[in-house]
């Protein structure tokens, strides 16, 4: 199985960049939704993190996934515990889903929608890096509107993540998401057809 991984800094637009890679008929990975669903009723990690952070992030038994995000972008020491909790359970999500493309078809591609993909040491088991890169206050508008958020909470956790720079410099891809969706689709197709051409080499 061939792994393209996508990621970027929140705003960025890299799940909607990774779904135009789907879109070729590529599998998908989205590490978000593995870690939602450990967090949800009856999810992997729960038991876990109302051990850590208690009452605070509860709400009628369950995990309030807002009060947990509020209190662990507020200290870096505190993400770090959510992280060591719940890092370790997505990586074995992707690493099964890995090992059983590499079953069903050892030419099949896997898009990795991996937001933390450097933070969390995972950009070592992708075969291509693609960076989603988009203006600062693009990505903060983004943000706060589809999460709900101030401008405040939004820049906070953008500032949790590494440098853009930083994950510019490791990319083997980088598409520039500033643009018009088309523009951005365009992007995509060039990189998927790049790919392509090495695959078949």
């Amino acid at each position: 199985m061939h792994v393209i991984a996508v990621t970027g800094n929140i705003g960025s637009g890299k799940s909607t960049v990774a779904k135009m890679f789907a879109a070729y008929g590529a599998d998908i990975f989205d590490a978000d939704a593995a870690a939602r669903s450990l967090l949800a009723p009856g999810g992997k990690c729960v038991s876990a993190v109302q051990n850590v952070f208690g009452a605070a992030v509860m709400k009628r038994g369950l995990i309030d996934r807002k009060k947990l995000a509020v209190l662990v972008f507020a200290d870096s020491r505190t993400r770090r515990r959510l992280e060591a909790i719940v890092h370790p359970e997505v990586k074995k999500i992707f690493f099964a889903v890995v090992k059983s493309g590499w079953r069903e078809d050892p030419d099949k591609i896997l898009i990795a929608d991996i937001p933390l993909l450097f933070e969390a040491h995972l950009h070592r088991y992708a075969d291509w890096i693609v960076v989603v890169k988009a203006k600062r206050e693009q990505q903060l508008t983004r943000v706060m509107q589809s999460l709900g958020i101030s401008r405040s909470q939004a820049a906070r956790r953008n500032r949790a993540q590494i440098p853009l720079k930083e994950k510019i410099s490791l990319a083997d891809f980088i598409i520039d998401n500033t643009g018009t969706t088309q523009q951005t689709r365009e992007q995509v197709k060039k990189v998927w057809d790049s790919i392509q051409k090495k695959i078949q080499k």
